[in-house]
């Protein structure tokens, strides 16, 4: 059976945290990108078949998305090795 592990992507972290240091929350988004990038590569060393990263917020937040999101979320997945995913959600989007 193959091991999946999912995890929080940067885009989605930003909108939920409380930034009392970077200057922007591009830097921010950037920084935890390498974050969740070492705990990929931590999570495929201990045996993941897959990882994923969940960005909801994009949707939410076209703006802010269309700036920086793919390149935070680019570098999250940046020389992880096998199969990876990023799920988003469009679902809502009649809502917002």
């Amino acid at each position: 059976m193959a091991l999946k592990i999912t995890v929080p992507g940067p885009f989605t972290m930003i909108q939920q945290a409380q930034n009392d240091f970077y200057p922007d929350e591009e830097s921010l988004a950037m920084d935890l990108a390498a974050a969740v990038n070492a705990e990929l590569r931590a999570l495929k060393e201990a045996g993941a078949d897959m990882v994923q990263i969940d960005e909801p917020y994009p949707q939410a937040r076209p703006e802010k998305a269309q700036a920086y999101a793919v390149a935070a979320i680019n570098r999250a997945l940046a020389g992880i090795p096998g199969p990876s995913g990023v799920h988003t959600c469009f679902g809502y989007a009649h809502i917002v």
